[in-house]
C-alpha cells in the first residue's frame, strides 16, 4: 500500500513538472544542459556561450564570459593587492631596520670619539703628572 502511494506521488510530481514545463518553459531547469561555445562575430577575442536546449522568451540568448573574466580580474587584483601589502610591510620593516642600523652606527662612531677623547685626556693628565714629578 505504501508503495502504491509513493508511486502515485512520484507520478503526479512528474506530471506536474511536465505540465509546468509545457506551459512555462523557464519554470524549471532543463534535465540536461548542452552548452555551445563559439567565437563572437565581429569580436574574435570574445567567446560566446549559449544554451542549446533552454527555451526562453527571446531565442538565441548569448551569454558571453565577460562576467567570468571580470570576476577573475577582480580575484587577480585582490591577489596583487595582498602581495603588494605584504611587500610594503616587508619594505617598511627593511627601512626601519636600516634606520636602526644607521642609528647604531652613529652611536658606535660617537662612542669611539668619546673613548678617543677620554684616552687623550688620560694621556694628557699622565704626561702632566710625569712632568710635575
Amino acid at each position: 500500500m505504501v508503495l502504491g502511494i509513493a508511486a502515485i506521488i512520484l507520478f503526479s510530481a512528474n506530471l506536474f513538472s511536465a505540465i509546468l514545463q509545457h506551459f512555462w518553459p523557464n519554470s524549471s531547469p532543463p534535465e540536461q544542459d548542452h552548452v555551445m561555445v563559439e567565437l563572437a562575430p565581429h569580436r574574435p577575442h570574445r567567446i560566446v556561450i549559449r544554451h542549446r536546449n533552454r527555451a526562453s522568451a527571446t531565442p538565441d540568448i548569448k551569454f558571453d564570459i565577460d562576467l567570468e573574466l571580470k570576476h577573475e580580474m577582480q580575484r587577480l587584483e585582490a591577489d596583487i593587492a595582498s602581495e603588494m601589502a605584504e611587500f610594503e610591510k616587508e619594505l617598511s620593516f627593511e627601512l626601519e631596520r636600516g634606520r636602526w642600523q644607521h642609528s647604531l652606527e652613529a652611536a658606535k662612531e660617537t662612542l669611539e670619539k668619546v673613548e678617543i677623547s677620554l684616552k687623550q685626556t688620560q694621556l694628557e693628565r699622565l704626561s702632566e703628572d710625569v712632568s710635575s714629578n
